[in-house]
């Protein structure tokens, strides 16, 4: 199976969502994404064209404990199944084992 995603992916997913909402987790001790107000996109060069998508489904949870920040956490969690390229062959082709193998791993989660 091919990874797409892998260590380094998942740290810049924290990242950036603590980048973008350390403001409001600061105020906030648990911070749950609106779905209306954020997007999970990607994009893959395939034979030097790039090929984007979009995950329609997850959920981000972020707590924050200004006291002791080492007890924070983010969990992100995003059904396979709701990849989105425009495509549905590709968006098939992702979900077998050359890819997400969606059937023996339903989620991708970074926790």
């Amino acid at each position: 199976m091919i990874s797409l995603w892998n260590r380094n992916h998942a740290a810049a997913l924290v990242a950036g969502a603590g980048l973008l909402f350390g403001a409001n987790a600061a105020v906030a001790a648990d911070w749950n994404a609106d779905l209306s107000h954020t997007e999970v996109n990607f994009s893959v060069n395939h034979f030097f064209t790039p090929v984007s998508g979009s995950f329609y489904n997850y959920t981000v949870a972020m707590k924050y404990d200004a006291e002791k920040p080492e007890n924070s956490s983010v969990s992100v969690s995003i059904p396979v199944s709701s990849v989105d390229t425009g495509n549905e062959k590709r968006d098939g082709h992702l979900m077998s084992p050359d890819f997400f193998e969606a059937e023996k791993y339903p989620n991708i989660t970074f926790e």
